[in-house]
This record gives structure tokens, sequence and C-alpha cells, in this order.
């Protein structure tokens, strides 16, 4: 009779999920932070995350949290690096934030006023910088 209670035991903890993490199958997260933050602040983008210092690594959570990121809207590329570390895994949010326009400068607008050609620009300054656009706005000016 012993013998079926102790086989129910432990099929009963190989089931439950924080025994398995507790197991070590699952790692914990030890280290989380971010790589190619230039204008965004990291203390902006730590609340936005699933995963979380302290919990079971979880890819899902990882993929949702890069969703998450693109949706700010302040990154064109987002990948995510998982590497051991003492007792756990660092996951790293590698980014590449958005170029912005800081100025746009017409020179050497002799012959035509420069608001003429601003009108004519779709793009601004603090807008996304967007290379294939470049084209676009110099056929606007010519």
């Amino acid at each position: 009779m012993k013998n079926i209670a102790i086989g129910i035991a432990i099929v009963l903890i190989a089931l439950n999920p924080l025994t398995k993490a507790q197991t070590g199958d699952t790692p914990i997260v030890r280290e989380l932070g971010f790589e190619g933050l230039e204008r965004v602040s990291e203390q902006l983008l730590l609340p936005k995350l699933e995963i979380k210092v302290g919990k079971p690594y979880n890819q899902r959570a990882v993929a949702r949290d890069i969703v998450r990121l693109y949706d700010l809207g302040h990154f064109v590329q987002i990948s995510a690096d998982k590497s051991p570390v003492a007792n756990g895994v660092a996951v790293t949010y590698i980014v590449a934030e958005k170029q912005l326009i800081s100025k746009v400068r017409i020179i050497g607008a002799d012959k035509i006023k420069e608001r003429n050609i601003r009108s004519e620009l779709s793009m601004r300054e603090g807008d996304s910088f967007i290379l294939d656009a470049c084209s676009e706005e110099r056929q606007a000016i010519l």
C-alpha cells in the first residue's frame, strides 16, 4: 500500500510546472538588459517586459516581449539573446532604434524660396529617417 502512495506522489510532482522550474529543467532569468539603446531609456522598457529577473525563462514570453517592444514604435529591429550565467540565464534584447531627422536644411536655393521647397517635402524634423524616401523627396523638389 505504501508503494502505491509513493508512486502517485512522484507522478504529481513530475506534472507540476513549478517543480520543473525548481529542478533546473527551465533556467531562471538572472540578468535582464538591453543592447543598442541610444535615446530610449531602459527604465521605459523594463516595465513592458513579461520576462522578469528571478522568474523561469520562457521563449514564448520573449517573443511576446519583442512584439510589445516593436509596438512602442521606437525600433526598426529587435532580437533577443539568451546566454548562460551562474545559476540561470541572462536575457539581452538587442535593438536598433529608428533614426530621427534632427534638422532639414535647404542649401543652394537662390531662385526658389525656401518655404516653397519645404512645402513639397513630406519629411519633417523629428520624423523617422527612411533612406528610400530620400529619392522621392528629391523628385518632389525637382
